[in-house]
Parts: C-alpha cells; sequence; structure tokens
C-alpha cells in the first residue's frame, strides 16, 4: 500500500489496521505528521482556519507502530514545508522494525529538482518492502500478509 501526502497518511492508518492480507508492507512519501480525514465531501474544506480548529484530523504518530510487522518505507524531503525536519524525525522514532527511511535534497514537499533521484530511490524501497516480506515469509513469519504485489507493474514489468 503506497500513498502520498495525506495519502500517505491514509495509508498508514489502513496499515495499522487489523488485517494486514491485502498488501506486503506500507510505502508512504511525504508523511505528514498530522493529516486529514476527508471522508464526506464538506472535508474538503478543512484546511480554512475556522473549521481547521473542529476538522477531521488525525496523528499518524500513534499509527506507525501498529503497522507492524509489514514492512513500512518512509520517503521524506529535506526542504518539504508541509513536514519540517522535528516532525520528520518524530514519524521514523516510533517506527518499529521493519522500516526504512529514505531522504531526499528535494527543493519541497513532491520533490523539486530531484525527482529522478526521488523514482529511482522509491523504486529501490519498493524492492526492499517486497523482499523483506518475501524473507518473512520464507522465515515462517506470521502470515498475515497476502498476495498483492508491491512495486510491480500490472503488465509484468
Amino acid at each position: 500500500m503506497m500513498g502520498w501526502s495525506a495519502g500517505a497518511a491514509l495509508a498508514v492508518m489502513a496499515g495499522a489496521g487489523g488485517d494486514k492480507a491485502p498488501f506486503e508492507g506500507v510505502a508512504a512519501v511525504s508523511l505528514p505528521k498530522t493529516a486529514v480525514r476527508a471522508w464526506h465531501w464538506q472535508d474538503r474544506f478543512a484546511f480554512l482556519p475556522f473549521i481547521r480548529e473542529k476538522g477531521p484530523y488525525f496523528s499518524t504518530l500513534p499509527l506507525i507502530p501498529r503497522v507492524t510487522p509489514s514492512p513500512l518505507l518512509i520517503i521524506q524531503s529535506s526542504n518539504d514545508p508541509w513536514v519540517p525536519k522535528v516532525d520528520r524525525e518524530e514519524l521514523f522514532a516510533v517506527a518499529p522494525r521493519p522500516r526504512r527511511r529514505i531522504f531526499l535534497h528535494g527543493r519541497g514537499h513532491s520533490f523539486p529538482g530531484a525527482r529522478a533521484q526521488f523514482f529511482e530511490r522509491l523504486e529501490e524501497g519498493l524492492s526492499w518492502v517486497r523482499d523483506t516480506h518475501e524473507r518473512d515469509l520464507a522465515a515462517g513469519s506470521s502470515g498475515l500478509y497476502g498476495r498483492a504485489r508491491v512495486g510491480r507493474d500490472p503488465r509484468g514489468r
């Protein structure tokens, strides 16, 4: 399961659930510490100041430890205005193993200036998720995982 920004937070939320069968791991790109849970059409206004205080927000911090035993990949940018350094450090610190962090020196939330490197490292990271999952299965781990393939092109490439 993979998500970017608010989608990364939702991927962590899904990965923290009890049923790990649909996926091999979680890949979270530009993962924020706090995210909006936008389930309803009116939630799209949650960023407005007068709604923000009461908005449908949640913290990813208590969810991250619950992703285990699935592998967790976190990819962050050095100059992300939405995810400050202190948040990046705290998010990774609460992640139990198996975990991997990829830190790129991009100029923002979507890795401008490091886009080619981002896609190379993303491919490496997804391979790590898959390999870690397969290694755990071969070692006789709890068998919570399903057969979904992370990081593989549906056309077989």
